[in-house]
């Protein structure tokens, strides 16, 4: 099983968008879940707005979600020629360059958008997700410390930084990060799983244990933390817990079974062998 993964944001609110009543009814379909819903709304208003920069940004940033990667692209260049100086123009079209893995040219685009507006705390954390990708960890740090300066209020940018710090075998700054990133949203189970992980991979596996019941409360229809839970419990010698775990995590999401297949096997055998 993967024990980390980076994310990438991709949604900025647009506080000019308090005053545009279609762009926040989009808003809202997409935070529902339906996204294709909010580019239909989208698509409808810039057929009687065609000058309407925000929109093609919005529609833009949900092509990008939903894997149109060209929709998107099309609609960041009917943005531009609107208008060249508007920020999030480049820092979308990072975004779509970080998603092909050219991190080169995300980095080229994020700084344009920073030239232009350098107070984007969220820009600043994609950019140092991009440094690091391309192996340049100075620089990823520095645009870390920019965007927590700028918000300190961000778990995401907390979480980001502490999987980087661990890519960087730095666990304890990783932990203490991830830590943060919980403490400023205890919801996000995505959150709770890594540093979980973070704590199961240090060999603290009780604590391991514990962080993963914490997230099983908030979603016990996650199958991955059963199964991560599972790997803990493994971990400690808690083999037919580990195994009850991972029958129920692989119930929920049966994707995860050639991930835990090795520590079903072992705890079988294990259990086996004491018997």
């Amino acid at each position: 099983m993967k024990t980390l993964s980076l994310f990438i944001f991709f949604l900025v609110p647009f506080t000019s968008f308090a005053n545009d009543d279609k762009l926040k009814e989009a808003e809202e379909l997409f935070s529902s879940g339906n996204i294709e819903g909010a580019i239909q709304l989208l698509t409808d208003h810039l057929t009687d707005s065609p000058d309407d920069i925000n929109a093609y940004l919005l529609r833009a940033d949900y092509y990008s979600l939903s894997g149109k990667l060209s929709l998107a692209a099309e609609d960041l260049i009917a943005a531009e020629k609107i208008s060249d100086d508007h920020p999030r123009i480049y820092s979308i079209r990072g975004n779509l360059e970080m998603l092909v893995d050219n991190y080169n040219e995300a980095i080229k685009n994020y700084k344009r958008s920073l030239e232009i507006d350098s107070t984007n705390a969220v820009v600043l954390n994609s950019i140092a997700i991009a440094y690091f990708k391309s192996g340049k960890s100075s620089d990823c740090m520095k645009y870390f410390e920019k965007s927590i300066e700028l918000d300190s209020t961000n778990p995401d940018t907390f979480a980001n930084f502490g999987l980087v710090l661990f890519y960087s075998n730095d666990t304890l700054g990783a932990i203490k990060n991830l830590t943060k990133a919980v403490e400023l949203n205890p919801a996000s189970v995505k959150n709770i799983i890594q540093l979980g992980a973070l704590y199961d991979n240090i060999g603290e596996h009780n604590k391991a244990i514990t962080i993963y019941n914490k997230a099983i409360d908030y979603d016990p229809e996650n199958g991955e933390a059963y199964c991560r839970r599972g790997i803990a419990k493994f971990n400690s010698g808690e083999f037919k817990g580990a195994l009850y775990d991972f029958e129920t995590g692989l119930k929920l999401n049966p994707e995860l079974e050639d991930q835990v297949r090795s520590y079903i096997e072992d705890a079988e055998k294990y259990i086996e062998e004491k018997e």
